[in-house]
């Protein structure tokens, strides 16, 4: 919908959800309010993309925001169109076409043929019986669960501190149901079960650190077109090794060390999934 068309609070809604399907990444409420140039304050869209989401046009991202020195924390709120947006577009832009109405003439000797034409199939058994016609059953769509898989975190050995960044890639596969990737994914919690193999310092202040600073998701669409997407989650980390635990390594040696918990979320059509992979730390030569 153009904007200069708009004449009601429906209208509204409709012009933000084209505006949006434009975004081919979430968006900050501050910066779509000047680009819609919506004239009724901010408030009042806040509350119309409030009733949006009510009725899963749209997605609602709340993520931390940056802080800054002498302020306390804010929260950085984005949003995208959801895939029941998307589909209330389409039947806005592209409407069923209505159908004409035949007459139906000489209804009595159409009736006459078809209980002549019924009653002689069940004698000759080339027609099945009437029950087995009309009876249908409801057949339900089964949602399916996507397969998904998150490959181990290996850290190679080394003798000195160092910042790096790894790599760990989440691989995605259609099951039967298409689902929307949502962008945010989250280091949820990490955990190293053996401090015995970290040099910690003279007054042990030194923690191993990691923190996600990067989600590549190159298609966040998985249906029967698009089978597979892999996300790949890029990891920073600050971590020291004492060097005598791995002088006794072999090539292919690797020793589990820990793991760490990523959670995100996708879009169905039963409405929005949250959901965690766990991922096993291994420090190999």
């Amino acid at each position: 919908m153009e904007k200069d068309k708009v004449s009601n609070r429906k209208d509204v809604m409709i012009y933000l959800l084209t505006e949006l399907s434009k975004k081919e990444k979430p968006v900050r409420m501050d910066e779509f309010f000047f680009e819609t140039g919506y004239a009724n304050g901010l408030d009042s869209f806040r509350e119309v993309l409030e009733e949006m989401s009510r009725l899963e046009w749209i997605n609602i991202i709340d993520e931390p925001g940056t802080p800054a020195f002498g302020v306390l924390p804010t929260r950085d709120i984005k949003y995208t169109i959801s895939i029941k947006g998307i589909e209330h577009l389409n039947e806005i832009n592209n409407p069923p076409e209505k159908k004409k109405e035949k007459k139906n003439y000489h209804i009595k000797e159409i009736v006459i043929g078809i209980i002549i034409t019924v009653v002689g199939g069940m004698i000759l058994n080339i027609i099945p019986n009437p029950k087995e016609i009309f009876q249908t059953e409801n057949k339900k769509t089964v949602y399916q669960k996507p397969y998904i898989a998150i490959e181990n975190y290996k850290l190679k050995a080394i003798n000195e501190s160092a910042r790096n960044l790894d790599t760990i890639s989440v691989n995605f596969k259609y099951q039967g149901s298409k689902i929307q990737l949502n962008r945010n994914f989250k280091l949820v919690e990490y955990t190293f079960n053996d401090k015995y193999y970290f040099h910690l310092g003279d007054r042990n202040e030194f923690e191993p650190k990691l923190e996600l600073i990067e989600v590549n998701l190159n298609n966040p669409i998985i249906d029967s077109i698009n089978q597979n997407s892999e996300v790949k989650l890029e990891l920073k980390r600050h971590l020291i090794f004492s060097g005598f635990r791995t002088a006794y390594f072999e090539e292919n040696d690797k020793e589990k060390i820990g793991n760490l918990k990523i959670s995100f979320s996708y879009e169905s059509e039963i409405g929005i999934t949250n959901d965690t992979l766990v991922s096993d730390i291994f420090i190999v030569k």
